[in-house]
């Protein structure tokens, strides 16, 4: 169960850690105007850096404790949580008329289950 667990995290890891990064160094107008970004324009930038804090805090979530041996409680709750932050990505795309985004949030929200599901059973055993 372990390797179906890393499967699901490692593209999480890379989308969201690119991401996160975006959101956090890159200016508001900047984020908008080269990354596509255009919900952005609608909220104050402390929303949108803090959204980039928490996708990459999903990811130190998702990653160390499995490494460390720590149980599965983390990974699981940043599951979770990611499935949630994407549930609203997915709101917000349809919102903005961005509907080609779609698939790639219901992609991230299937591996956020996956990875949650795995990491409980691997906790299980």
């Amino acid at each position: 169960m372990i390797w179906l667990y890393w499967i699901a995290v490692v593209p999480q890891v890379l989308i969201y850690t690119a991401v996160g990064m975006l959101k956090i160094v890159r200016s508001k107008p900047r984020l908008v105007a080269d990354n596509g970004f255009d919900w952005a324009d609608s909220v104050p930038a402390v929303v949108v850096k803090g959204i980039g804090g928490l996708e990459l805090a999903a990811v130190a979530a998702l990653v160390v404790p499995m490494l460390l041996g720590w149980g599965p409680i983390l990974p699981v709750a940043a599951s979770i949580g990611l499935v949630a932050l994407q549930l609203g990505a997915a709101v917000t795309n349809v919102r903005f008329a961005d509907k080609k985004k779609l698939p790639l949030d219901a992609l991230l929200i299937l591996l956020a289950l996956v990875a949650g599901a795995a990491a409980l059973a691997i906790g299980w055993r």
